[in-house]
């Protein structure tokens, strides 16, 4: 990346892009609280932020008086990166001469991780470990990015900011939607360039303002809102050139706004990611872990009918309201079901973009509950997929890195159009069992069968009033209780996808 970034015919120095990059990877008040960047995700709700925020607080101060921690205590200030998603702006505007200022926008996706970042006449795309940056107006393919801490950050300068600062309450206030609490900070701090991407010497780094934090229950304590002046004196400069000592005094305005909302973050225009996909952070496929096809043959034999015994839970979808037993999935928060739309059927429709796999996300809707030992899972479903890749059917869950998948679907690794899908994630790896190509049908209305026999599972399929064709099995380790129920999906590019099933039986074998 160039070492220098422009507004107008002036450049900041390369200090301050350090400075620059500390700050959005962290930002100031998660840098000076004592909750590091990297910890553990939170679950949250979906925010009401929607739109881009307003130049003021949306109500007054409240007359509080301050709170004071504890002694010892310290507020926490949580990292913007424990949210599924958001959108960030921020103005720096030099004091020194010669003046001018930059804005930064950045759009951040959690799973599968992403950003999107506008800086002056740089652009930055990172989509898993694939990243892209765009000067004078060219995209350059970059070396996968290093997991490291927050900007670089060692563990050791990472306790220096949080041991080094003040931080005292003065109020509350409601900023974009969101009740928060109102704060000064104060640091100052002695930082060593991070010597693994190429800086060395330190700068003095000493910083006060103001920041609003959230205070809305299950959200995590981000800061909204941010405002403040930051002065450092550096010697910071590239390895192998001369240190020359620097000074400097800026401005930084933050506010962080579309909190948990469906952002797409798309690589630049005419590249395209390979179908395997690239390793996903967070997931655990081997290093050189591809999705695979098994080499299954391509003629399907017709087998008896599979005998389902002693039932344990079934479910016609002929109540208008959802049986307590079900667990609806939705991370996005963006697909729906619908009992009401076709009496005797359960409808649901993800939107495009909900997939489940490594590459991707793990953002498809389904419903599922808790099934232990062997078991027949049985479901009929109506669906006309047309473009890939879209599917329904049966899926068992243990976690992102352990399922199996059995659909209706059009497309998918390994070729075909229209026909029945089988496949696992194991260990974060995943496999094609059958492919459409291998099982086609372009039947509306199908019915599907997975058996669990221990760590083995088979599918079957049939249209209505046919015999049943098993297509294939699978082993994989999984708990003796799973959870097994009913998914749809619809993968980029593909439209929404809309599903509407039947029935839904589970059983012991006889």
């Amino acid at each position: 990346m160039n070492t220098k970034f422009y507004y107008g015919d002036s450049a900041f120095p390369i200090v301050l892009l350090f400075v620059a990059l500390v700050i959005l990877a962290c930002d100031v008040t998660s840098l000076l609280s004592n909750t590091a960047p990297n910890s553990a995700p939170t679950q949250v709700p979906v925010a009401q932020v929607t739109q881009p925020p307003p130049s003021q607080p949306t109500t007054p101060p409240q007359q509080t008086a301050p709170t004071i921690p504890p002694p010892g205590a310290k507020p926490k200030i949580a990292s913007p990166d424990e949210l599924n998603s958001y959108r960030m702006k921020m103005i720096m505007r030099s004091k020194d001469e010669p003046k001018g200022e930059s804005v930064w926008t950045i759009e951040a996706v959690k799973n599968p991780p992403a950003q999107h970042i506008v800086m002056g006449n740089i652009e930055i795309i990172t989509i898993g470990n694939l990243s892209w940056t765009k000067i004078g107006g060219k995209w350059i393919q970059q070396p996968p990015p290093q997991q490291t801490s927050a900007g670089g950050l060692s563990a050791d300068m990472l306790k220096q900011l949080e041991e080094k600062y003040a931080l005292q309450e003065i109020g509350r206030e409601t900023v974009n939607g969101i009740p928060c609490r109102r704060y000064t900070y104060q640091a100052e701090v002695t930082i060593s360039a991070p010597s693994n991407v190429g800086f060395k010497g330190e700068m003095i780094l000493r910083a006060q303002g103001e920041t609003w934090v959230a205070d809305q229950p299950g959200l995590p304590s981000v800061a909204i809102r941010e405002r403040g002046d930051v002065e450092i004196k550096s010697n910071v400069a590239p390895g192998g050139t001369r240190p020359a000592a620097t000074a400097m005094t800026f401005s930084i305005e933050r506010e962080l706004y579309d909190i948990n909302t469906p952002i797409t973050i798309k690589p630049p225009e005419g590249v395209v990611i390979p179908p395997t996909g690239p390793t996903i952070v967070g997931v655990k496929p081997s290093p050189t872990a591809k999705p695979t096809v098994s080499g299954k043959p391509t003629t399907i034999v017709p087998q008896p009918t599979l005998a389902a015994g002693t039932s344990l839970f079934a479910d016609e979808f002929s109540s208008a309201t959802l049986n307590p037993k079900w667990n609806w999935e939705d991370r996005w928060q963006d697909a729906t079901y619908d009992l009401k739309a076709r009496a005797g059927f359960l409808r649901i429709t993800a939107p495009t973009g909900n997939d489940l796999a490594p590459w991707t996300n793990f953002d498809a809707p389904y419903l599922i509950q808790s099934a232990d030992g062997n078991w027949i899972a049985e479901t009929a479903v109506e669906f006309s997929p047309t473009e890939q890749f879209q599917g329904a059917g049966i899926l068992v869950y243990q976690d992102d890195d352990n399922l199996v998948r059995l659909e209706r679907c059009f497309g998918g690794i390994g070729g075909g159009e229209n026909g029945i899908h089988f496949s696992v994630i194991r260990d974060g790896e995943f496999e094609v069992i059958v492919t459409a190509e291998q099982a086609p049908t372009n039947a509306k209305k199908v019915e599907l069968r997975l058996q669990r026999e221990g760590n083995r599972y088979t599918a079957w399929w049939r249209e209505p009033g046919k015999a049943w064709q098993t297509i294939g099995n699978t082993e994989i380790t999984l708990p003796q209780t799973v959870q097994a129920g009913i998914i749809v999906i619809a993968a980029e590019p593909a439209p929404d996808a809309t599903a509407d099933f039947d029935y839904f039986r589970i059983s012991r074998p006889k």
